[in-house]
């Protein structure tokens, strides 16, 4: 059996990772497909493995490559068992080169990408399930899931297994939001918030298309959510939050993760979102707003950025927000 678009088997891509690309690529460029797949092993035997091999095809017209490069892809994990999730660029500058001046000629191309997501994405080397995209500005790849797994003869220590587990659990990993004084991050509904989702999800807005960038400006990005919750370390009558007069009945992990249009690299923002309402089931609903403005490393220059949401195998997105010179208006 194999997982995904390529047609690979695990072995495949420890092996021969490359053995079907060319039909595919001709196939892709014929039909003139654009954008990115993406393939991976189903499973990696952490004992006898020490990569994790990531196949990435990117197709698009000549242009459209000159325009969105693939240097400026990010890769996103998302381990499944604790919520946790690590982005990075997709391949380090110095793999790029140089760009091309002048207009492209007319025409569509392909260009294939293999990549270690334990090497890109500093991977803790553990059992688990994985969830991964690679997200280029306005467009994500297809979706591959990959579970690590122990040989059955490695030596376990359950104290060791237990120290770990509680090191990735997303209550550990992840701050209250908002910190007391933090100005750009608020909780709960407000105008403008999208709706809740009817089945488990998130649902991601941005308030405004174009911000110009002057004082006194914001640029409201909201969330709301259907999610798995924990209710870890939550008193039964509830868990009051700082700076609110609510009570949280259970908390949920949202990783925000913000791709500039000119700054290589994401800007990963990482929640704990509480939910307010009573809920006996798995699952609570919950709002986030975070001014984008209000961070320093988004507003210090005119860009686009592309915003998305994650929350375990959900995500949502993008929501884009331009960022322009402000003066004079």
């Amino acid at each position: 059996m194999t997982q995904d678009i390529f047609g690979l088997t695990d072995v495949d891509y420890r092996e021969n990772p490359y053995r079907t690309l060319r039909d595919f690529a001709w196939k892709r460029i014929g039909d003139q497909v654009r954008g990115i797949a993406i393939g991976c092993p189903r499973q990696v035997q952490l004992g006898t493995q020490g990569e994790l091999p990531l196949l990435a095809y990117h197709s698009d017209s000549l242009k459209e490559l000159k325009r969105a490069p693939f240097d400026h892809a990010v890769v996103v994990g998302v381990e499944l068992e604790h919520g946790l999730l690590r982005a990075a660029l997709a391949e380090p500058d110095e793999s790029a080169g140089p760009p091309s001046e002048g207009e492209p000629q007319p025409g569509f191309a392909g260009m294939e990408h293999l990549i270690d997501l334990r090497t890109t994405l500093g991977l803790h080397w553990a059992p688990g399930t994985w969830r991964v995209v690679v997200l280029l500005r306005e467009r994500c790849s297809n979706l591959v899931t990959v579970r690590l797994e122990r040989d059955e003869r490695a030596f376990v220590d359950p104290e060791v297994e237990r120290y770990q587990a509680l090191q990735r659990l997303p209550w550990k990993a992840l701050s209250p939001l908002p910190l007391p004084g933090a100005p750009w991050a608020r909780l709960g509904p407000t105008e403008g918030s999208p709706p809740v989702p009817e089945a488990p999800g998130l649902e991601l807005r941005a308030a405004e298309r174009v911000v110009p960038l002057r004082p006194g400006a914001t640029a409201p990005l909201r969330v709301a959510f259907r999610l798995p919750v924990s209710r870890e370390g939550i008193p039964r009558g509830g868990l009051e939050v700082a700076g609110l007069d609510r009570t949280a009945r259970a908390f949920a992990p949202v990783w925000l993760v913000l791709l500039g249009s000119q700054t290589p690299g994401p800007v990963v923002l990482p929640l704990h979102v509480p939910s307010f309402e009573p809920a006996e089931g798995p699952e609570g609903v919950g709002f986030a707003e975070v001014d984008l403005l209000g961070i320093a490393a988004l507003a210090s220059r005119p860009q686009t950025w592309f915003c998305y949401a994650f929350s375990g195998e959900w995500m949502a997105g993008p929501a884009v927000v331009a960022f322009v010179d402000g003066e004079g208006t």
